[in-house]
């Protein structure tokens, strides 16, 4: 699921736009209003569930290198070495 927008009234908007006007022009976004008691509840319930078993997450630098150095798809950090040499400078 993209991001999520819960309104009062029992209603929800689901998707991933912002409102700016590069989310409507250039990038099609999109989102949907929903208005279906039983589809909103669930909606609700699984925010709820997805906030009481989030946590934290360290984006220090060192954490970010070692979550790429795990996961080398697309170059990891390799890809990003270059990047961080020319930031030394």
């Amino acid at each position: 699921m993209g991001d999520s927008l819960l309104a009062g009234k029992p209603r929800a908007v689901v998707g991933s736009i912002n409102p700016t006007s590069s989310s409507f022009d250039e990038r099609r976004e999109l989102a949907i209003h929903l208005k279906d008691l039983d589809v909103v509840y669930r909606l609700v319930k699984v925010v709820h569930v997805d906030w009481r078993n989030s946590h934290a997450l360290d984006l220090s630098e060192r954490a970010v290198l070692s979550g790429l150095e795990r996961h080398p798809k697309n170059g990891g950090l390799a890809r990003i070495a270059p990047l961080a040499t020319n930031h030394a400078d």
